[in-house]
Parts: structure tokens; sequence; C-alpha cells
């Protein structure tokens, strides 16, 4: 069996590992293969740690076999992130496992419901005044109960639905688990030796101990490495912003104006500070960090949908575990597998070969502010670790 898992491991926790040892324990010869962000997250940050350390995090934690969501997708809203996981991961996986606040049957029914009702030209006209996707969503969504409107505000419940959505949009035969998040939530601290990423992030930003939040074979991995963090990229950022302020609006979350409410705040002493300037009730933190990055990036509305919308899936392999040898053979019969940077140049599919050359040009902005060296997606070969 060949079980899939759609992550960022931003960084890979406590709550990871549960899960891992959940589908292990559960289902003792099946393959665990992981979808993992790359560089950058959904939080429209860079991840704290770089994808190669995460990678072998996973891996050493029982993952066997780790491929990239590339930062195009992976710093989008909920629905592009995760249909862009499910299309790496379902000509494969017989089942998608996640983590979830509500019972599995229980967001079935409701993703039912949302199927039968959901009017999509309601939905674009709440996103056409300036709300977020989410904030759109749930208005459009007036056809809910009180109880279910807020199942759905839930954090994994909204990457769950999200996952069903995209399962059935690109036609793939696969099942779902979820796993009842008990420990700790989003908006929650700690609980035992279970604790949010965020919290984890903010307590190795802080210099803070964490080590009993994180497998012990990962903080050996994590406490040589750098860490990166939006604020790096501010200077960049500004530069960007006077030099192409008009290219906001080939962003998908722009609203006409909001250039002028950039630019009034660009004299912001830090991005935190930027951030906070430029949010409000109408636009959220979340979408002013996915604004900036996107402009950062480059990430422009026409390169994400036309790269989403391609009916092949970007496979770029990070990193496996030895038993996952023959499941890459298989997919190498079928699919266009990336192993080596240095063979894209070659490539004979021009969609997938942008993708590819854009992951490495935002490895290079990532690595700006780390000990490692430009360049380094075409050096770097999957990590391949023993069973």
């Amino acid at each position: 069996m060949i079980i899939g898992i759609i992550a960022e491991y931003n960084p890979f926790h406590m709550g990871h590992l549960y899960q891992i040892n959940f589908i292990k324990n559960k289902y003792p010869d099946s393959l665990v293969i992981v979808a993992m962000a790359g560089s950058f997250v959904q939080r429209a940050e860079p991840a704290i740690f770089d994808k190669w350390t995460r990678t072998r995090a996973s891996l050493l934690s029982g993952a066997d076999l780790v491929l990239e969501i590339p930062s195009i997708f992976s710093t989008q809203n909920a629905e592009i992130f995760s249909k862009y996981g499910v299309k790496i991961l379902g000509n494969f996986i017989d089942m998608l496992v996640f983590g979830a606040e509500d019972d599995i049957k229980k967001l079935e029914l409701i993703n039912k419901k949302v199927d039968e009702n959901l009017d999509l030209t309601i939905l674009k006209n709440y996103l056409r005044k300036g709300n977020s996707y989410i904030k759109s969503r749930e208005k459009a969504m007036s056809f809910l109960t009180d109880e279910e409107k807020e199942i759905l505000r839930r954090p994994n419940n909204i990457l769950a639905m999200s996952y069903m959505k995209a399962k059935k949009d690109l036609n793939f035969d696969f099942s779902f688990e979820a796993i009842r998040r008990h420990m700790v939530g989003h908006k929650e601290d700690f609980n035992d030796s279970f604790a949010s990423a965020s919290y984890i992030r903010s307590l190795i930003k802080s210099s803070d101990t964490y080590e009993s939040f994180v497998p012990k074979a990962c903080f050996d991995l994590y406490k040589h490495k750098n860490i990166n963090t939006l604020e790096n990229y501010f200077d960049i950022f500004k530069f960007i912003l006077l030099k192409n302020f008009d290219k906001l609006q080939n962003l998908i979350d722009y609203e006409i104006g909001i250039e002028n409410l950039f630019l009034k705040n660009i004299e912001a002493a830090t991005f935190d500070e930027f951030i906070k300037r430029c949010s409000s009730k109408r636009y959220s933190k979340t979408r002013i960090r996915r604004l900036c990055l996107g402009l950062l990036l480059g990430l422009y509305k026409n390169l994400v949908f036309d790269s989403l919308d391609y009916k092949k899936p970007y496979l770029r392999l990070l990193g496996a575990r030895k038993s996952a040898f023959d499941f890459i053979k298989s997919v190498k019969k079928n699919f266009i597998l990336i192993e080596k940077f240095s063979k894209i140049q070659s490539l004979n599919d021009p969609i997938i070969k942008n993708i590819a050359l854009k992951e490495a040009h935002m490895t290079d902005l990532y690595n700006l502010f780390t000990t490692k060296k430009l360049g380094e997606d075409f050096t770097t070969s999957p990590l391949i670790i023993s069973n």
C-alpha cells in the first residue's frame, strides 16, 4: 500500500512523527510518500530550515520518499497548495492521510453539501470585492449551518476540504484517512511534548529551548543549521517594489489601489512593521505577505495558473530511503522524475522545465541568507538513507 502525506515540515516535529508512526503501525507494509513544500511555505515566508534539512528530518523519522511541492504553489492559498500536492501524489497513492480537527465522515458530508450547492459565480464576486479566498468561500456558503461553518474555519479542516476538492477536480481514485488532532491546535502553544509549528518556530527564532518538541534525530540536525526568516528580505522587497510596483496587478491576491498602500508604508523599519501597517480587516496579514512574496519571487498569475493547469505533474525527488527504490523505478517508466537538475536544460518539456528553473531561482533567493552557495539545486543530488 502506498500512502501519501502533503506537508511543509516547517519544521518536522513530534506531531509529524506521531502521524508517520500512526501510519506505520496501522499499515506496516505501507510506503509513505511525502509531497513537501520547497524553500518557501504557505504562510508566504521562507521555511525556517532549508528543504534538504527538512527532507533529511522526515526520512530519519520514517518517511520513505520526499517529493518537492515547488514554491510557485507552496506559497499560495489552501486550494492551490492542496491541488498541486494532490497532483504530485494522485497517480501513485492508495490513500492520503492528513490531520484534521474533526471526523472524516463529518468532513465528507460537508464536502458533499458544498459540492452540490456552492455557486462559483457568487464566490468570484466576493473575491472581486477584495475578500480573501477563505473569507469569500465562507460568505458564499450561506447554505451551511453555523456548526458546519465553524468546522470549516479550523485550519486543518480547510486543508482537508481542499484535498477532497482537488481529488474530484483531478479525477483521482484514492481514499482518505484523517488523524484527529487531539494534541495541540494552530492557535495553542503546546501540550506535553506536542507543540504547534508556529510555537516551535518562535522558540527557534528567540534561541529558546525546543528540544522536547521535536524528535531527537531532528534536534541534532536542526541545532547546526542556519535559520531563515522573511525579515531578511525587506531591503530586497523595497527595491523591487519601487522598481516594479505596477506588477502587483499581475498577482493572484491583487486589488486595485493596494500598490498605493504599499508605497505609503514603505518607510517602515522592518518587514513585520510594514505588514502590520498594511494589514486591516480588509487585508489579512497572510494576504499582505502573499502579495509581498509574490512580487519578490515573481509569482504572477499566468505563471501559477499555466503551471497548475498543465496535465503533467512536476516530480522532483528530494530524498528517499532505499526501501523506495522499486517505487522510483516504476515512476520513471511513465513520468518525468527529476533527480539531478544538471539534466534540466535538455528536458523536452517547456512547462516542467520552466517550473524547475523557477524553483532553482527561488532556492538561490533562499540561500542568500544562509551559508549555502548559489546554484545548490544544480549541485545537490537526492538524499538517500538506508532503511
